[in-house]
Order: structure tokens, then C-alpha cells, then sequence
């Protein structure tokens, strides 16, 4: 545990059970962290301790492994930039069992439009990545989909199809992957769709053909505990945007404000692959592009301004220096999207000055 324990309070438990035994204090007003300490006074030893986050605030922490009669001493506390002091209840019950779809080899089957339940309380971590630790993995950040749930879903009918948990004010993470259980492969990923300040999920997925199958993978950032229910909703889409491919990118051109809507837009898998260069693939989500000639020369700088939703992403690419990890392109192109698996990293500006490299970056 890092970071340091403000407003703290101490409760003597006595164990009636055996077994695991989950402690939150999930609806509070704060940011706290719980640590469990074997013993019943200040001599007690730490055993574990959690700022694992609940849907909104609070935190849960598992007990493992405790036995009839067992005394710890809980210690409830204020994370580091919380405002001192607060209200709240500590609850102490048995885990959930996982859920029948807890792994890739169990999935639920479903199929067509619609939303479909999930149910992530007791759900364990499977580290299923579809062979691809990059962009289903989120290797990015070293933090996978957790607490994850697998459906099985089919086609009824050809066309294009968005997936999201919006709505469900958790933050979540969605993968999609070609097949029907172990063996198939990442396809597209998406941490923080553009659905609500949450982090809630949102993927798009083009030119599905009646029948084809895929596994989604619904689980949580960063926690490890299940700690919500909600909606997987899978809906037919007509509206993606014109300049959602580098192919059809929007031609702009000199100074001025030009306008940017990311709604039921793909994830395009345009940058270099994997960590390899500044545009790397699996930093961003739900992008479209445009084609920028420049009218003067100087410097330029990019930038996104009036969106209060999301978390964005500017990149800037030329001629051959960035490549898509499917082939490459040979125009200028600019592309605005989500930031997928960072949290509090927004490029505020890229351009290309003289003697720079492709996709320079400047503070």
C-alpha cells in the first residue's frame, strides 16, 4: 500500500465463520482505504489491506482464510487527497460464488440485439487476453480486465453492431474477440468509452455477417473484486461517422475550429504496433480522422477543446513515419479519439516542427 492514512478509526472483529470474508464500506461520501490487522490491539500485524475501489466510493478487502474465533483489528481510513472525515458502514459478509460464465470455457450463450445481464460479484480474474497482451491484455498498464465474464454471442443479422455497459456507473472494460471460447483471438478492446464519466465501455465492430461468432469479455478496471451487475447492450448501428478510417478522412485544411464527433466511431488499430514508436497501438479508442493541409509555414499546434466528457487523444502522423498495424498508408493524416487503457494522460498538443521526427510530441 502507498500513499498515507488520514482520518482513521479502528473495530475489534471476531470471526463466527470460517472461511473468506469480504469487508466493505461501498456508498460512502470518500476515498478510503480498509486494512485488516491479525490481533486486537496495537500490536496487531498487518495481514491485508485495499483502496480497490467500489462502483463510487469506498472500498472492498478480503479476509482469506480466517478462522472460527479469529480476532482482527480493522482499520478504516481516508486515501491521501480526501477531505478529512466522514460517515459511513463497514459490512462483513461471505464472497459471492462466481458466476456459471466465470471463464472463456464457460461462456453464455447469446445472440442478436438487446440488453444481456452480467453479474460480476464474485467473479474471479481469468487474464484472458485472446493472445494479444497489447490491446486485450492492456499490457499498456499492467492492468487487465478483471473480474471478467464471458459471453458467446451470435449474429441474427449482417450489419454494423456497437457494444456497451453505458449506463451502468462502474468502470468497466469490454474485449472482443473472433471465436467462441479459448481459442479465439482479440480483435478490439475499450477501457473508457465516450458514455459517461464512469468508465463505462463502448465498442463498435463493422461489416458482421449473419452467424458469425464472437466472445466478449466484460470485467472491471483495476479491481479485483467484483463489485457490480449490469447491462452488456448490443445494438445495430447506421450512423458511424464518414471519416471513421484513415481512408476516408476528413480534408481540412489551414487555421480554424473544425468539429469532432467520436460517437458510435471504431476503434481503427491505426499506429505502429505494439510499443515500437510515439503512435503505438492500443492507446487509443473510438477514433476518426482528417486530412490537414497546411496554408502557411510556422509552427501549428493541435488541440481539443469543448469536450467535458471524456479523456482524448490527439496524434499526429506523416507520410510513412507511423504505420496501421494492417498496412500503411501514405497521406498526412490527423486523428482524434478516446485514450483507452491511461488514466490522467492527455496529450494537449502535437506537431511537426523542422528536423522532428514523426509524431514528436511538445509540452
Amino acid at each position: 500500500m502507498y500513499g498515507v492514512l488520514e482520518a482513521d478509526a479502528f473495530f475489534v472483529w471476531t470471526a463466527t465463520t470460517p472461511g473468506n470474508v469480504q469487508v466493505t464500506n461501498c456508498g460512502g461520501a470518500s476515498d478510503t482505504i480498509l486494512n485488516a490487522h491479525f490481533g486486537s490491539d496495537c500490536s496487531a500485524t498487518c495481514v491485508v489491506s485495499s483502496d480497490t475501489p467500489c462502483c463510487d466510493t469506498g472500498t472492498h478487502l478480503l479476509i482469506p482464510a480466517v478462522g472460527t474465533g479469529d480476532v482482527y483489528l480493522i482499520q478504516v481510513a481516508q486515501w491521501t487527497w480526501s477531505s478529512p472525515g466522514h460517515a459511513g458502514t463497514l459490512v462483513f459478509e461471505v464472497p459471492p460464488i462466481p458466476p456459471g460464465n466465470d471463464t472463456c470455457s464457460s461462456p453464455s450463450a447469446i445472440s442478436g440485439t438487446g440488453g444481456f445481464a452480467y453479474d460480476l460479484r464474485g467473479a474471479t480474474t481469468s487474464n484472458f487476453d485472446g493472445n494479444d497482451p497489447i490491446l486485450c491484455g492492456l499490457a499498456l498498464l499492467g492492468e487487465p480486465a478483471r473480474a471478467d465474464v464471458f459471453f458467446v454471442w451470435t449474429a441474427v443479422s449482417a450489419g454494423d453492431y456497437v457494444f456497451d455497459t453505458c449506463g451502468v456507473g462502474c468502470d468497466t472494460v469490454l474485449n472482443l474477440h473472433q471465436g467462441s471460447d479459448c481459442t479465439a483471438t482479440c480483435i478490439d478492446a475499450n477501457d473508457d468509452g465516450p458514455c459517461g464519466l464512469q468508465g463505462e465501455s463502448r465498442l463498435a465492430l463493422t461489416g458482421v455477417a449473419a452467424g458469425d461468432e464472437f466472445l466478449i469479455q466484460a470485467g472491471q478496471w483495476i479491481s479485483t473484486f467484483g463489485n457490480h451487475a449490469g447491462t452488456l447492450n448490443i445494438n445495430l448501428t447506421t450512423t458511424l461517422p464518414t471519416h471513421d478510417d484513415c481512408f476516408t478522412a476528413r480534408v481540412i485544411s489551414g487555421p480554424g475550429a473544425f468539429a469532432i464527433d467520436t460517437t458510435n466511431a471504431t476503434t481503427s488499430l491505426y499506429g505502429d504496433p505494439g510499443q515500437v514508436g510515439p503512435c503505438f497501438v492500443g492507446e487509443m479508442a473510438s477514433d476518426v480522422f482528417f486530412q490537414w493541409t497546411a496554408v502557411t509555414g510556422g509552427d501549428v499546434q493541435f488541440r481539443l477543446s469543448g469536450t467535458t466528457v471524456n479523456d482524448t487523444v490527439l496524434w499526429l502522423r506523416l507520410d510513412l513515419c507511423c504505420v496501421r498495424r494492417r498496412q500503411r498508408q501514405r497521406a498526412r493524416r490527423t486523428v482524434a479519439g478516446l485514450w483507452r487503457p491511461a488514466r490522467g494522460h492527455v496529450p494537449r498538443s502535437m506537431w511537426k516542427r523542422a528536423g522532428d521526427r514523426c509524431g514528436a510530441r511538445h509540452p
